[in-house]
């Protein structure tokens, strides 16, 4: 929210996602403010000039197209029975991911995903290409760009399934009309990542955020005592954001049960091995290709290259493989006496699972309208009329003032003053630890206001 609040206080200018008032003049591509919804809001600001943020909107968006988006994949399978549809929308709703992260709202809007498998099957259908499919899946994934690169990655393996499937099926025009059609986005992408500032980040700023076991399963391998050997999570991952949901680990079991689905499962791996080489790609990214137990690396099997570093591989690549799941284990449901019956089962277990999850959305969401608490509100009063403020250290000197920084940064944005340094999902070369600041060296903390200037030091404020 302080990249977007920066955003919309200056003036249009080139180039179009600088803030020059943001650690002279860091784009908000860095920020995770959702560069797309951000343009699009500022459009239509002066219509609504008491609204200062668009979480509300793009959250209430995200929720609606969820189902929709789940609807148009199954569609595009073959499959058209009404309680089928009814059955993969509940599902999508009830998948821990889309509720887990409300303030991650750029990757809320996880339906991206689930469209560009509705086109993918799409295009695969029919042995001749359908340019009007290519170019919509061209267009999702430069948008998803300007959405989240985590989005765009998602989206882009699942246009590379649309390339390697007819080119395994032997539909030799198909595959090279593919191929050209995503040279050309990647192309693009390059080329708008540049214009947004999205390669301008420090090399090797690469966190740990392996997919694990337990991140997978959850609440399951607790179930299982000589499993509870698996750790939890690793310092610094986002636990629990990879979980399947007790619907999606019971289902697949009790389909793989009927021998009918077992052979439809065999003819959906022949006729889509793109798409299966697709998933298995993204789920390494998402293990980032380690083997770890109890905190230890035992194993490495790929090395993250600073080319993608702005990327940031994460086991939220795991998703997609998630949906396709979802799709598949109510595609194949439609080959059983029990469907019905099936379909109920696990749409009620996904969503009495997940439900703790949403009352935790619900909860972090009311927080986002909680007032400033008083020494917020005090500090909030030092910054009137002040002209800029002042972080000392830089935050990539001492990691653990970040949330005292976001909000200090997110206070100066209110106010429109200038800022020095702020939360980066992705750290801007322009802003970098002195060589000559050890890390962990702390002052005493203090707050000072010198010509309109508040310092603070070490995160002081409050």
């Amino acid at each position: 929210m302080t990249g977007l609040l920066y955003f919309l206080h200056q003036p249009w200018s080139w180039p179009l996602l600088e803030a020059p008032k943001l650690a002279n003049g860091v784009s908000i591509s860095l920020t995770d403010s959702n560069p797309l919804v951000a343009i699009i809001f500022k459009a239509l600001h002066p219509l609504t000039p008491w609204v200062e943020q668009s979480l509300g909107p793009y959250l209430a968006l995200s929720y609606l197209m969820q189902p929709i988006a789940a609807a148009f994949a199954l569609r595009g399978t073959g499959c058209r029975d009404i309680g089928s549809a009814v059955a993969v929308a509940l599902l999508s709703i009830g998948i821990p991911h889309i509720v887990a992260e409300p303030a991650e709202q750029a990757l809320t809007g996880h339906f991206v995903v689930l469209t560009a498998f509705g086109l993918y099957f799409r295009l695969v259908r029919h042995s001749q290409t359908s340019l009007r499919l290519l170019v919509a899946l061209s267009t999702l994934s430069i948008a998803c760009l300007l959405i989240h690169p985590y989005l765009m990655l998602m989206v882009l393996a699942v246009f590379g399934a649309g390339v390697l499937t007819p080119l395994l099926r032997g539909q030799w025009p198909a595959a090279a009309a593919s191929s050209c059609a995503l040279g050309m986005t990647l192309l693009a992408i390059r080329l708008l990542a540049r214009m947004i500032g999205l390669d301008a980040v420090q090399p090797n700023h690469v966190a740990l955020y392996p997919l694990l076991l337990r991140d997978f399963l959850g609440p399951v391998v607790r179930l299982v005592p000589r499993w509870t050997w698996i750790s939890d999570s690793l310092p610094s991952v986002d636990a629990g954001v990879a979980y399947a949901g007790a619907g999606l680990i019971v289902m697949p079991a009790v389909l793989l049960l009927f021998a009918q689905v077992r052979l439809q499962l065999i003819v959906a791996i022949r006729n889509h091995g793109g798409l299966l080489l697709a998933v298995l790609a993204l789920a390494l990214g998402a293990t980032q290709g380690h083997v770890i137990a109890n905190w230890l690396r035992y194993f490495s099997l790929v090395h993250v290259a600073d080319t993608v570093d702005q990327c940031r591989v994460s086991l939220r690549l795991i998703w997609p493989v998630l949906d396709l799941a979802m799709i598949a284990c109510v595609r194949f449901a439609v080959f059983t006496r029990w469907r019905l019956w099936l379909l109920a089962f696990g749409v009620t277990v996904q969503l009495l699972d997940t439900e703790q999850l949403r009352a935790d959305a619900r909860l972090a969401l009311s927080w986002e309208a909680t007032p400033f608490t008083a020494e917020q509100a005090r500090f909030d009063a030092r910054l009137d009329g002040a002209t800029a403020l002042q972080l000392e250290p830089m935050l990539a000197c001492e990691p653990q003032l970040v949330w005292r920084y976001a909000q200090l940064a997110y206070l100066a944005a209110r106010h429109n003053i200038a800022v020095n340094d702020a939360y980066f999902s992705r750290q801007p070369r322009a802003v970098s630890c002195p060589e000559q600041r050890a890390s962990g060296n702390l002052n005493d903390p203090t707050v000072t206001r010198n010509n309109g200037v508040v310092t603070v030091i070490d995160g002081a404020a409050f």
